[in-house]
C-alpha cells in the first residue's frame, strides 16, 4: 500500500485577500502581479519532480474579465462583518482587472499533466462567516459548476473551502463534489471566522510549522483531506530551515495508507519569484529524497479514487 504526499494550491489573485487590503490598490501588489510568472514557474518545478497538484482556482479568476464576471457571479452574501462584503470600489480600483482575472494562467494549469483543477468556490465566499445562508451557498457553487461545464465541459470535483471555513457540505456533494480539504485536529485550526482569529491563534499555527506539535497526517479517509501544513515560503532564513526540517520529518515518518497534505496560495511566492521558486524547488526535492519509497506526490483527486498513475516521489 502507497503513501501520499498531496499538494493543493489555493488560486483566488485579489480575491483571497481584498478583505484585508481595502482600497489600497498598492498594497500587496508585488505578490499579486508576481502570480503571472509564479504559475508557469510552479508548473515547471512539478513537472520536473513528477509533482501532481490541485489547484482550487476561485471560479472568478477564470473570467475573462469584469464584463464576464458580472454575467456569472450570483449576489455577494450579506455577511455581518461588513468588511467582508463585495464593494464596487474593487471593480472601479481595478477597472482592468489585473488583479483578479487571469484566464491564460487557468489555461496553462488545466493543460499540465497531473495537475488537477478543483474549485475554491466562485468568488472566494466564507462558508464559515455570519450573515452567509444557504442561498448563498447553492448559487456559489451553482455557479462553479456552470463556469466549468461552460469552458471546458467538465465538472470540478475536488473543493478548497476559502479561509478554511468549512459548511453547507451537502451542497458541495448535490453539485458533485466528492472531496474537500478540512482543517488539522488541533483546536486552533478549526478557529477559522473573522471574529476568532486572534493573534494567538496565528501565532500557535505558526509554531505549529516550526516545532514537533504532534504528527499532521491523517489515514486515507475519502472524501475529507485534512490539510497538514500551509507552506511558509516567506520566512525569515533559520525560521524556513526549521520549517522544511518539520515538514521532511513528517514524509519521512509516513506510513502506508497515510496522506502528507501540503497547501499554499500562488501569491505566497508573488514577492520574489525566483527566491521562492528556488524554496520550492529544495523543499520537494527533500521531500523526494527522505519519504519511504512507497510515497508518491498525488493530487485530491489521485487519492479519493485511490488510483491514477503519479509516479512515486524517488
Amino acid at each position: 500500500m502507497r503513501a501520499d504526499i498531496v499538494l493543493s494550491i489555493d488560486f483566488e489573485l485579489r480575491w483571497g485577500v481584498q478583505d484585508k487590503l481595502g482600497d489600497d490598490f498598492a498594497a500587496y501588489r508585488r505578490n499579486l502581479e508576481g502570480v503571472a510568472d509564479v504559475v508557469p514557474g510552479t508548473l515547471e518545478v512539478f513537472e520536473k519532480c513528477g509533482a501532481r497538484a490541485t489547484w482550487a482556482i476561485v471560479g472568478a479568476v477564470a473570467c475573462e474579465g469584469w464584463d464576464e464576471w458580472a454575467d456569472r457571479a450570483p449576489p455577494s452574501p450579506l455577511y455581518l462583518d461588513t468588511k467582508l462584503r463585495w464593494r464596487d470600489e474593487y471593480r472601479k480600483g481595478d477597472p482592468r482587472g489585473r488583479l483578479y482575472f487571469a484566464p491564460r494562467l487557468v489555461e496553462l494549469v488545466r493543460a499540465a499533466d497531473g495537475q488537477e483543477l478543483g474549485s475554491h468556490t466562485f468568488s472566494h465566499v466564507y462558508m464559515g462567516e455570519p450573515g452567509l445562508v444557504r442561498r448563498d451557498a447553492e448559487a456559489d457553487t451553482a455557479s462553479v459548476v456552470a463556469l466549468f461545464r461552460q469552458k471546458w465541459n467538465a465538472a470540478p470535483t475536488s473543493f478548497v473551502f476559502p479561509r478554511n471555513q468549512v459548511g453547507f457540505v451537502d451542497v458541495l456533494k448535490h453539485h458533485g463534489f466528492d472531496t474537500w480539504r478540512e482543517n488539522p485536529e488541533a483546536f486552533y485550526w478549526s478557529l477559522t471566522s473573522s471574529a476568532q482569529n486572534a493573534s494567538v491563534v496565528r501565532l500557535l499555527r505558526l509554531a505549529d510549522g516550526l516545532l514537533p506539535m504532534g504528527t499532521r497526517s491523517f489515514r486515507r479517509d475519502a472524501p475529507v483531506h485534512r490539510a497538514s501544513h500551509f507552506v511558509r515560503f516567506g520566512l525569515s532564513g533559520l525560521a524556513w530551515k526549521a520549517h522544511m526540517r518539520r515538514l521532511v520529518d513528517e514524509a519521512r515518518a509516513l506510513r502506508p495508507g497515510e496522506v502528507l497534505h501540503l497547501w499554499w496560495h500562488p501569491h505566497n511566492l508573488g514577492a520574489d519569484v525566483s527566491a521562492s521558486l528556488a524554496r520550492l524547488t529544495t523543499l520537494l526535492d527533500a521531500l523526494r529524497t527522505n519519504a519511504p519509497s512507497y510515497v508518491r506526490f498525488a493530487n485530491m483527486n489521485d487519492v479519493t479514487r485511490l488510483g491514477g498513475s503519479s509516479p512515486a516521489v524517488h
